[in-house]
């Protein structure tokens, strides 16, 4: 209702001519715009994922330890096959050199790499509390001293936490206080900015280094701040990882304004240059560009991991060679056995399996971890690793 009546809270009445003019871009591309957004009490915003950031992957010390250690054992073909040599030692007496003999440092290096992979996750768990409880300026209910708005609804800004954003929510970004160096949590559809240009660093995103010039949708002209409330809706088109590709309309009361990607700040972008941002929220979570991009990206595999499981699986084949020639050796010279075909093969394979070296991957993580901290202490000149 406070829509429909033009309830905008701050539109300038000079610019509905100019929408009008705007209006037959609408049928252009309507079929793109299958969300809808409403602006000014996003509780009736549902279906959007949460904002709560997360970059460690066990939430729990059990997590850890059960599906961490599936993880550190399945994670390369070395560390399956020496998984695999360890229990046949251990489940069948024809080990030459002792049922414990691979288990025992096969153990030892999957417990100093759970603990590893402990303490990685503790400060990735530390570094998520302390992101999604940074507090943010969101122009919603209040209890304190603001007026009213016409559906009789106390409304202010007030400080939320960046994990409880949601779709629909407008947010004040200030550039020159605590959002300079800080990333964007959501991606915004700028309302509303003093200098009507915002500049913004988009390396997280895409590596350029040089600033990214966006600006408030042509012919807006909101006035901020707000204590009244301010509500309008949002037709936008379905998440997707095109960084440049981002359609909208914005309805305040009668007028409709058309937005682009050069309208959208998007999460993990600096603001750089440009005072009292004002946006709404259009995407939160996993259906933020930056998010959509990494669930696309391959997982990449590191030069030395891809030549060590190379090296790997070419022992694996000779390994292969010599354990047939060697069983084929022994049936021809031994008519009469009492071992078995399996029982052979077995017995070689356990014999032949120190061509393949289970310290290989384990001495590469260390060396990974020593020249991390080299190069750590290096930048920060001197200041000790555990404090930074």
């Amino acid at each position: 209702e406070e829509i429909m009546e033009g309830g905008g809270g701050g539109l300038s009445p000079s610019t509905s001519s100019y929408n009008k003019h705007h209006n037959v871009k609408r049928a252009q591309h309507t079929h793109q715009l299958s969300q809808s957004i409403i602006i000014g009490d996003s509780r009736l915003n549902r279906d959007f994922p949460s904002n709560s950031f997360q970059t460690a992957r066990y939430t729990t010390t059990w997590k850890l330890i059960t599906l961490g250690s599936l993880w550190l054992i399945f994670k390369s073909t070395s560390s399956i096959y020496f998984f695999i040599v360890s229990l046949f030692q251990l489940l069948t007496p024809f080990s030459p050199t002792g049922r414990f003999s691979t288990m025992g440092p096969y153990l030892g290096n999957k417990l100093i790499e759970l603990f590893l992979l402990y303490q990685d996750n503790k400060k990735k768990i530390l570094t998520d509390w302390n992101i999604n409880n940074r507090a943010v300026r969101v122009l919603s209910e209040s209890n304190s001293r603001t007026e009213r708005n016409r559906l009789g609804k106390s409304i202010g800004w007030n400080r939320e936490k960046r994990q409880s954003l949601k779709v629909g929510d407008i947010l004040l970004l200030d550039s020159y206080e605590s959002w300079r160096g800080e990333d964007v949590p959501v991606d915004l559809l700028i309302l509303y900015s003093k200098t009507r240009d915002v500049y913004v660093n988009q390396a997280s995103l895409t590596g350029e280094q040089n600033p990214v010039q966006k600006r408030v949708p042509d012919g807006l002209d909101l006035k901020f701040p707000l204590s009244t409330g301010f509500y309008g809706l949002l037709y936008v088109t379905e998440p997707n990882s095109d960084l440049d590709y981002w359609v909208a309309e914005l309805h305040i009361g009668t007028d409709v304004y058309y937005c682009n990607s050069d309208n959208l700040i998007l999460a993990g972008s600096e603001i750089m240059k440009g005072s009292d941002v004002y946006g709404v929220v259009v995407a939160t979570g996993s259906n933020t560009k930056i998010n959509l991009k990494k669930q696309i990206r391959s997982e990449k595999i590191g030069y030395l991991d891809e030549v060590i499981n190379r090296i790997t699986k070419f022992n694996l084949v000779l390994l292969f060679a010599f354990v047939c020639l060697g069983t084929v050796g022994y049936l021809s010279s031994h008519k009469e056995t009492d071992y078995s075909l399996f029982q052979v093969v077995l017995i070689y394979f356990l014999i032949f399996n120190g061509l393949i070296s289970m310290t290989l991957n384990f001495s590469l993580e260390m060396v990974r971890r020593v020249q991390a901290l080299a190069v750590t202490e290096k930048f920060m000149g001197g200041v000790e690793v555990s404090n930074w």
